[in-house]
């Protein structure tokens, strides 16, 4: 197995950093896909996959996405053949190959390969996943035709992952509050600073009931539970604010 360099160390380093500074989630998927995967790791086709409570949100490939409509109905009917796929919703930990779990005798038996994977030239296949938030999957799947992932690709998609999962979290979070009103936001802040109802109510001179009515769809439109989750939410914002 080749080493880890320390040009590969800068390449990580500079890949975190673009990534943060994506204006929205949909630059950074295309960053993901086209730009730092393939820098990384070559492969014939790249996918990235958001899922929120199990309801696929967007899906990007760097190959014809036509692909989609030929075998998407076939995928999603066979998709649970997958060994990374039953593994659940918690996400993988770390990057896994389907060599991991089957030979090539066995994967090409599967469902799975003779409906989808061997029309569209997938052999070899790396996945990995991250869950940036509660509720929020993002997976990554990476295929080759001719030749399996080793090692050395492995470790570097796994030194990729920390980076994926900070930036996907603040790109979601950038969203989620895009999604409060201008006033949500004001009693959001509030809360953030520890005040109690009695106390927004007073600072921007309306009533308690009010401000709790604000707080509840706050709470809703962000899956927040509680003030302390919120919080803890508003703190996760600051380093990157």
């Amino acid at each position: 197995m080749s080493l880890i360099t320390q040009s590969d160390l800068k390449k990580l380093s500079a890949c975190a950093k673009d990534l943060m500074a994506s204006a929205d989630e949909a630059e950074l998927r295309q960053k993901v896909v086209f730009k730092w995967l393939p820098t990384f790791i070559p492969s014939n086709w790249i996918s990235c996959n958001e899922f929120y409570k199990g309801e696929r949100l967007s899906i990007i490939m760097d190959r014809d996405t036509a692909l989609l409509a030929t075998y998407g109905e076939a995928f999603n009917q066979y998709i649970h053949e997958h060994p990374c796929y039953q593994l659940g919703e918690g996400g993988i930990s770390m990057p896994l190959k389907i060599s991991d779990f089957l030979t090539q005798e066995q994967f090409h038996k599967l469902t799975l390969y003779q409906e989808v994977y061997r029309h569209i030239g997938v052999e070899y296949q790396m996945s990995t996943s991250t869950q940036p938030v509660p509720g929020y999957l993002v997976g990554l799947a990476l295929s080759r035709t001719h030749k399996d992932y080793d090692e050395r690709e492995r470790v570097l998609l796994s030194l990729m992952q920390p980076g994926l999962e900070k930036s996907f979290r603040e790109m979601r979070r950038r969203a989620e509050l895009k999604s409060l009103s201008a006033r949500e936001l004001e009693v959001f802040d509030w809360v953030g600073k520890a005040k109690t109802n009695k106390e927004i109510g007073q600072i921007l001179g309306i009533s308690s009931r009010t401000v709790q009515k604000h707080l509840e769809s706050v709470f809703e439109k962000l899956g927040i539970e509680s003030r302390t989750g919120a919080a803890l939410w508003m703190k996760s914002m600051k380093p990157s604010a």
